[in-house]
């Protein structure tokens, strides 16, 4: 779980997660949080799938997994660290625009850790072996459709680049696919 504090790169390239900004800006934002390397970084991954394995069949599944970015690389995304935190199954669910209904007491759950508990530090077996852990949510990892659940984002039709929003360069071709002609534009 100290991995992260005692191996960041020297040489300015990602190895880790560590190395990015967005580590940087968190650790900028509470510093009080980031004194303390046994506090967890988290992140979580949603997907969508066909449990079926018939794609005829509009039944899909969604499942979230949080991640632990305190490990190191080569055991963050093993199966032994995965958290399976989330499950959303139903014949409509990938339609379902209240997923946050799924996902309420699961922020609720994280909200409580924030305000911090009281762990056991193994590390240390005589002296201060107690000490207050906190989490934060660091980032997703999802597709374009979970984007579209999670953040009320328009991800398809005429306005489905989330980037460009409502300056999309769109059109319909004559079999009714929707054409985003502009994308260059962000090479």
């Amino acid at each position: 779980m100290h991995w992260h504090h005692a191996n960041r790169s020297q040489d300015g390239l990602v190895h880790h997660v560590v190395n990015f900004k967005a580590w940087a800006h968190i650790e900028n934002s509470w510093p009080n949080f980031a004194s303390d390397p046994r506090n967890v970084r988290l992140g979580f991954a949603l997907d969508g799938m066909n449990p079926l394995r018939n794609q005829s069949i509009a039944w899909s599944t969604w499942l979230m997994i949080i991640l632990n970015y305190n490990l190191p690389p080569w055991l963050t995304f093993k199966k032994l660290f995965l958290m399976f935190s989330l499950l959303i199954p139903g014949k409509k669910s990938k339609k379902n625009n209240k997923i946050d209904v799924y996902m309420a007491p699961l922020l609720e759950e994280l909200y409580e850790l924030w305000k911090g508990v009281v762990a056991w530090d193994v590390r240390k077996p005589e002296g201060h072996c107690m000490f207050t852990l906190q989490p934060i949510l660091t980032w997703s990892i999802h597709d374009l459709l979970a984007y579209g659940l999670l953040y009320g984002q328009v991800n398809k039709g005429y306005k489905g680049c989330p980037a460009c929003g409502l300056n999309t360069c769109s059109h319909s071709k004559k079999l009714g696919k929707i054409i985003y002609g502009c994308h260059r534009k962000w090479l």
